[in-house]
């Protein structure tokens, strides 16, 4: 933020999964000038096909009324908007309908108690796999202020050089022998492959594409060569319950 103050940017937020949880004790949506967060039927905070918009300044949600509640936002107030009122700014419709909101608004007297169950979850879900040899947790230090919020699908990063290097895939068809559907991550390609120096980037790079950490260096050259950790999608938990 204080980059981007200091060149008179404005910073748009995307929440997306992570609304409700904390960045260095900061709620998310609440860091940068606007957050923007998805309430479709894969997010823990469920109101159909909805999302939301949050900001502290009254010109930048009338702009977003403006553009996006089609002719209906006579209430405007900032100067250069007023003369438009009742015009259709941008010739689209995003009004959340009734039914959706209505059910919005209940979702949200749940979520903090389901935002604890899922916290729970996941911790204890990772915290018996602490110590497994080829597998580190994706997820926030404890004592670090900050959470994932209401994110239900447990992300891994695979360590292969801890297991002679074996192939995530090969890993992933012993997992799933084993009962548990796991499969890589990123993008679902074998490729799928980050360097421990950025282990929260679970990204699909191809196999000779240069590691951004290791100027001359390319993942296909060897694990050695970039320590590479792929990326490992792992169950959902809690199966989330209709209320």
């Amino acid at each position: 933020m204080a980059i981007a103050k200091r060149h008179g940017l404005r910073v748009i937020e995307d929440v997306s999964h992570a609304q409700g949880s904390l960045y260095k004790g900061r709620l998310t949506g609440l860091l940068g000038d606007v957050g923007a967060m998805s309430l479709m039927s894969g997010k823990s905070l469920v109101a159909g096909e909805a999302g939301m918009l949050v900001t502290r300044e009254r010109g930048i949600y009338e702009r977003a009324i403006a553009f996006g509640h089609y002719e209906r936002h006579a209430d405007l107030t900032e100067p250069e908007l007023i003369p438009y009122k009742g015009y259709p700014f941008g010739g689209v419709k995003h009004r959340l309908n009734q039914l959706a909101s209505a059910l919005g608004r209940v979702q949200l007297k749940h979520y903090p108690r389901r935002i604890e169950e899922i916290q729970r979850a996941m911790n204890y879900f990772w915290d018996l796999l602490d110590g497994c040899p080829g597998i580190n947790a994706h997820r926030p230090p404890k004592d670090s202020g900050s959470t994932m919020g209401g994110w239900y699908a447990a992300k891994g990063l695979y360590r292969p050089l801890e297991i002679g290097g074996l192939d995530i895939a090969k890993f992933c068809e012993a997992v799933k022998a084993e009962g548990s559907d796991t499969n890589p991550g990123g993008e679902q390609s074998d490729a799928s492959t980050s360097c421990v120096e950025c282990p929260g980037r679970i990204r699909t790079r191809a196999p000779n594409a240069p590691c951004p950490h290791r100027a001359g260096r390319t993942s296909g050259a060897g694990l050695a060569a970039c320590k590479r950790a792929d990326g490992l999608a792992m169950p959902q938990y809690p199966p989330l319950q209709a209320l």
